[in-house]
């Protein structure tokens, strides 16, 4: 009896083992959904670097156009300082 014992227990392992164990066929699979994974987060990163970008140049045009608001502003500070200077 212990015979059919060990039997069944060495191909209950051989299954558990085989069963685990990732054939060629496996990884290449794996290869594939990781290059197409990989190249969904390559896209997505692209467009948020755009995004950044876009958000980028629209901030420094709003801070251009305050700094040039600014500059004027001070400018005609100057220019009625000097006319009270001159008086």
């Amino acid at each position: 009896m212990a015979v059919p014992q060990a039997e069944a227990f060495a191909e209950a392992v051989s299954e558990g083992i085989s069963e685990g164990l990732a054939t060629k066929t496996d990884l290449a699979e794996l290869r594939a959904e990781l290059k197409q994974d990989i190249a969904a987060l390559r896209a997505e990163v692209k467009q948020d670097i755009a995004e950044l970008r876009a958000e980028i140049a629209a901030v420094e045009i709003r801070l251009l156009r305050w700094m040039g608001a600014g500059f004027v502003a001070t400018i005609a500070i100057l220019g009625a300082l000097i006319q009270l200077a001159h008086r």
